[in-house]
Order: C-alpha cells, then sequence, then structure tokens
C-alpha cells in the first residue's frame, strides 16, 4: 500500500546578471523531518550556457540531480534535483553554479524548492525525460511539449519542468498537471513554469504549455517521476492461550 503523496510547501528565487555563483531558496518553515526537497531549475542567458554543479542545505541526505535538459548553443537549461529523508531540517537550500552570472550576456538562474510528503527515502526515481533542443516560435499559437516519462511503478509524483522566456500569458500546464509557483523576471516573460501529476498507475507521462498571446524564446523542458513510499504493515502476534491449573491440592 503505497502512502499517499501531498506537496507541503514551495519557495522561489532568482538571480540575474550580478556575477554571482550562487542562488539561495529560503522556504517560510523548516521541512519536516522523513520529507523530501525536490528543486526545478533552469538558466537562461544571450550569450553562453550554464547550468547547476551543485545544492546543499534542506537537512536531507545529499542533493542528486534526476535529470537536465540543455541546449548549449541556444543557452538555456532546465534541471530538477532531490534531497531525500529530511533529519533536522533547515529552512535554506544553496544553489551553486558551474559559472558566474555573467551581466554582458544578461544571464539568469532561477528555481523552485519543494517540500514533498510521501515519497520513496531510497533509489526513488522512477524515470526521466530530456531534450537537448530549445523549442522557440513567435506570434502565438506555439505548444511547447515536456518529453516523456514510462514509470515502472504505480504510485509515482511526476514532474515537470519548462525553462526559458515564453510569454506571461502562455496557458498550461496540460494534461491534468498542477501548476507551481513559476519565476516570471525578463520583461514580462516566464523563465520557470514547474508542474506535477500525482498517478496511480504505471504509463508515459507528458505536459505542455500553450503560448496563446505573444511569443516564446529558447525554451526547454524536463520530466522526471518519483516513488511513492510504502506504507510499513504491522503484524501482530496472535495472543498466547492462558493455561488454568484446576485441582491442584496442597
Amino acid at each position: 500500500m503505497a502512502v499517499t503523496i501531498a506537496l507541503v510547501q514551495q519557495a522561489t528565487n532568482f538571480v540575474i546578471a550580478n556575477g554571482a555563483t550562487t542562488l539561495t531558496v529560503t522556504l517560510s518553515s523548516v521541512p519536516s523531518s522523513g520529507n523530501a526537497l525536490i528543486c526545478a531549475a533552469g538558466f537562461l542567458s544571450s550569450g553562453g550556457a550554464n547550468n547547476l554543479s551543485s545544492i546543499a542545505g534542506g537537512g536531507g541526505q545529499a542533493w542528486q540531480k534526476a535529470v537536465i535538459s540543455e541546449d548549449s548553443g541556444q543557452f538555456v537549461t532546465g534541471e530538477v534535483w532531490y534531497s531525500l529523508n529530511i533529519g533536522t531540517g533547515t529552512q535554506t537550500v544553496t544553489l551553486t553554479m558551474a559559472n558566474a552570472i555573467n551581466s554582458a550576456n544578461s544571464d539568469m538562474e532561477y528555481a523552485n524548492v519543494a517540500e514533498w510528503a510521501g515519497l520513496l527515502t531510497t533509489t526513488p526515481t522512477d524515470g526521466t525525460g530530456s531534450e537537448s533542443t530549445a523549442q522557440s516560435g513567435g506570434g502565438g499559437g506555439l505548444t511547447v511539449n515536456s518529453p516523456n516519462v514510462t514509470t515502472g511503478n504505480a504510485n509515482d509524483l511526476v514532474v515537470a519542468v519548462l525553462s526559458g522566456s515564453a510569454s506571461a500569458a502562455s496557458k498550461g500546464p496540460n494534461n491534468q498537471f498542477v501548476s507551481m509557483t513559476g519565476v516570471n523576471q525578463s520583461y514580462n516573460f516566464d523563465n520557470l513554469e514547474p508542474a506535477y501529476r500525482i498517478v496511480t498507475a504505471t504509463g508515459t507521462y507528458t505536459t505542455s504549455w500553450d503560448d496563446t498571446a505573444n511569443q516564446c524564446f529558447q525554451m526547454i523542458s524536463c520530466i522526471a517521476a518519483f516513488k511513492a513510499a510504502t506504507a510499513t504493515a504491522i503484524v501482530r502476534s496472535a495472543p498466547v492461550p492462558q493455561r488454568t491449573m484446576t485441582g491442584v491440592g496442597i
């Protein structure tokens, strides 16, 4: 029997064009013991590629990269990282970039960090999907699709990330995915649009976002599935019959 997966809290932050090598995201409260943290992050530039080299903080096990999509020619990246089984939680999560943010290229790094309850605390990933070519278009009517992820476990959390520069009037996510808190800091364009879906059957999952008003530039997506924890059955021993002594004299 699987444990119920639930979103507990989330927070976002970004850094733009200031020579920084780190980005800090601060949760509103200390994460609870046994829960997990998942980071949806992205990078956008007009002149140079970049990605995350590491993440620290939150109080769980060492952060691991689940999946990355990167188009080094279009200078856009989307990533999903995770940290499991929080012990003594901390509110601050620090992302370290492979290269410093370049002001000449209007570089941006942005992230959403979310706390989740009900995820498996060891080997949680159940499939990922990535791409190496950014999607772009103009004039409206563009649909940006995430890659597919095929799951082998029935009860999963599926997290999708859209990273780059999309019209703030874009619609989505589609296919029963739920929108999470994103980042919009680039000339009224959405730079990060994370989404999730909790599923109860194996299958192939994907989502999409529709640009209905303006235009999209340098959009890239990735997707990862995480297994739900399994409830531990409590085995109760049968009661031991009590023997009654009768007819015993002294």
